[in-house]
């Protein structure tokens, strides 16, 4: 009789008992939990790394006047020029360009084209490195025979752009590098080829214009250019 109440007693109570369920796969929740965790993750750490988006335009279109000081020819040579740039794929840009270019000296004058391609790498959103190439043509026109003649050449360049002082709608640019052209019948140079480096700045307003100005000391002569371009 003992035995049947005792019996009796632990069935009621293992039926009231409250239940919990038991989780037999810990490390699936676990996993859960990382992966929905992961995502978030990713993308915090995405945000983390700064754009390199340039601040600068390799499309544009610009005018301007060279004044050039050859060392032996005893008189400047002044220039007009024009070019034209139109950048592609965020990276690379294609150019062409025109000079006019006249001296007293043996009522020398000359047009000079140029089509060039170039790269530009942004370094940070307000610094560029460049590379460019582009093929030369002369076309000289002089009173001294050794000078009057047609000529084709290229010409190299490295260089960077710096946005030295931002501001909303434009900044004051930096610029500067080396330059090398090589050009057999050139009035400004002795038909070796000639190397350089040239400085610059340029200040940009109302987000499409900009006027600049350059000093190039090269081998054989020195130039100052000024210039004004829209940028687009």
């Amino acid at each position: 009789m003992f035995l049947s109440l005792l019996s009796y007693s632990l069935c009621m109570a293992s039926a009231t008992a409250p239940t919990q369920p038991v989780d037999l796969y810990p490390s699936t929740s676990l996993s859960a939990e990382l992966n929905t965790a992961a995502p978030n993750f990713r993308s915090a750490s995405m945000q983390t790394v700064p754009p390199r988006d340039s601040v600068f335009s390799y499309s544009y279109v610009e005018v301007g006047a060279i004044q050039q000081d050859p060392d032996d020819l005893g008189d400047d040579v002044e220039a007009v020029f024009a070019k034209v740039s139109l950048e592609l794929f965020e990276i690379f840009h294609i150019f062409a360009g025109y000079a006019a270019r006249d001296t007293d000296f043996h009522n020398t004058d000359s047009n000079m084209a140029e089509l060039g391609a170039g790269f530009h790498f942004p370094v940070t959103s307000t610094l560029d490195l460049i590379a460019e190439g582009s093929w030369l043509f002369n076309d000289v026109d002089s009173d001294l025979a050794s000078l009057d003649d047609k000529d084709t050449g290229f010409g190299l360049f490295a260089g960077a752009r710096y946005m030295a002082i931002p501001w909303e709608g434009g900044g004051l640019e930096l610029n500067g590098g080396a330059r090398h052209i090589d050009l057999d019948n050139d009035v400004a140079s002795d038909g070796d080829g000639t190397t350089g480096w040239e400085a610059g700045a340029r200040l940009h307003f109302a987000r499409i214009f900009s006027i600049g100005a350059t000093y190039q000391k090269f081998d054989e002569f020195d130039a100052l250019a000024g210039s004004l371009r829209l940028s687009f």
